[in-house]
């Protein structure tokens, strides 16, 4: 099972997220916060592979915290969303760690291909080296 952490500072975006992250049957949402304060505090005391952060949060910046979730934990799988859907925010997302990023509303497909890019990021060749 995939261990997720949400990062979202809306509880409908969450619980929604959470929802479409467990329909796809390979991920067990191990969190729902709202700041990036809780977010670092739970990866502190759990193991988490993929963490989902949305670029605005209540008194932080998503992508801050992308770059510090990078930085304590760079085997995390980073996910940025965000409603800005352009190239400049992508681009910013991906310079500050993101692995993947997605524009909000996710759908459930959009959590299929974020669960199947987390599969390949994970695939190792037979030096034992991540493949991207």
């Amino acid at each position: 099972m995939i261990r997720v952490l949400l990062v979202d500072d809306s509880s409908e975006t969450l619980e929604v997220l959470s929802i479409m992250y467990r329909d796809t049957g390979a991920c067990r949402v191990m969190g729902l916060v709202q700041t990036a304060e809780e977010a670092l505090a739970v990866l502190a005391e759990q193991r988490v592979d993929l963490v989902s952060i949305d670029i605005r949060l209540r008194g932080a910046c998503g992508l801050q915290l992308c770059r510090e979730v990078r930085r304590r934990h760079p085997e995390a799988f980073l996910v940025v969303c965000s409603m800005e859907g352009d190239v400049v925010v992508a681009n910013a997302a991906r310079a500050a760690g993101a692995d993947v990023f997605v524009s909000k509303p996710l759908s459930g497909f959009d959590v299929a291909a974020v669960v199947q890019a987390y599969r390949n990021w994970v695939r190792r060749d037979e030096m034992g080296r991540r493949t991207r």
